[in-house]
């Protein structure tokens, strides 16, 4: 089971709930190459937990990104 953390709408300053990285360490929801997702990627019309390297992608395409909670 995944657990959430909740993060601040930098827009609209209200809180959403986002994946949070918890004792069996989620796998990145992009690239599914079983890599331990560290990263929140976020738009208006997606979110999810991604690699370090689908991470990098979407900063290339000027994506939020950010890192996911260890708590």
């Amino acid at each position: 089971m995944t657990s959430v953390c909740y993060y601040k709408s930098p827009k609209e300053g209200n809180l959403h709930a986002g994946p949070r990285l918890n004792d069996t360490r989620m796998k990145c929801e992009r690239c599914l190459r079983g890599e331990e997702a560290k990263y929140r990627v976020y738009t208006d019309a997606m979110e999810m937990a991604v690699c370090a390297a689908c991470a990098d992608e979407a900063r290339n395409l000027e994506i939020t990104v950010e890192p996911l909670s260890q708590e």
